[in-house]
C-alpha cells in the first residue's frame, strides 16, 4: 500500500502518468475513492487515460476541459455520460469572465522546425525543446517579449520547464524575470 490508514488524505492530487504504472496504481484502494476529478479532459479518451480512469469506475468522474474539441474528432462522451455546463470563449468574454483576446505574434526567423517530428497532432516535445533551446532563438524571442511586457506584469509560457529555464535566464538579460516552478 501507498500510505497507511493513519495518514491517508482527505484529497489524493496524481498525474494520469504516475497512475499509469500498474505497480503504483495497484496500491490504490481504488474503491475508498468517491469521486474522481479529471482536469484536461479532452484527454480522457487517450487508452492511458481510459485504463487508468476504468480502475474508478464505481466512483463519479467529473471533467473539466477548456478545450473538448480533440483534432482527432473522439467525442468525450466515450468517458463522460453527460455536460453539466458549457460556455464558450465569445459568452466568457461578454459576460467579463474572461478579458478579450489581444494577441501578439512574434515571428523567430531563426527558429527551424523543420526537424521536428510531430506525433498525434502535436509537435514531439524533445524535438521541439532542443530548437527551442538555441541561443539565437531564445534572444529572439526575449527581445519583442521584453519590448511587448514594458513595465506591465507580463506571463510568459514556455515548451518545457528546459525551456522555462533558458527563457528566463536570457530574459534576464533585458528585464526582470522569474521562474514559477
Amino acid at each position: 500500500p501507498l500510505m497507511s490508514d493513519d495518514e491517508r488524505p482527505d484529497a489524493v492530487v496524481a498525474s494520469v502518468s504516475t497512475l499509469a504504472n500498474a505497480a503504483r496504481l495497484a496500491g490504490f484502494p481504488c474503491e475508498e475513492f468517491a469521486t474522481v476529478i479529471v482536469d484536461e479532459a479532452q484527454h480522457a479518451v487517450a487508452a492511458t487515460w481510459k485504463s487508468v480512469l476504468r480502475r474508478f469506475e464505481h466512483a463519479k468522474i467529473a471533467g473539466f476541459t477548456a478545450t473538448p474539441d480533440r483534432a482527432d474528432r473522439k467525442g468525450l462522451r466515450e468517458v463522460f455520460d453527460h455536460v453539466a455546463f458549457e460556455m464558450d470563449l465569445r459568452t466568457a468574454i461578454e459576460e467579463k469572465y474572461l478579458v478579450p483576446i489581444l494577441q501578439r505574434r512574434i515571428d523567430v526567423e531563426s527558429l527551424d522546425l523543420s526537424s521536428v517530428k510531430s506525433n498525434a497532432d502535436d509537435l514531439d516535445e524533445r524535438d521541439l525543446e532542443r530548437v527551442l533551446l538555441e541561443e539565437r532563438a531564445l534572444h529572439e524571442m526575449a527581445v519583442p517579449i521584453a519590448e511587448l511586457a514594458g513595465s506591465r506584469p507580463t506571463l510568459v509560457f514556455a515548451a518545457s520547464v528546459k525551456h522555462a529555464l533558458a527563457l528566463e535566464n536570457v530574459l534576464r538579460r533585458y528585464i526582470g524575470a522569474a521562474l514559477v516552478e
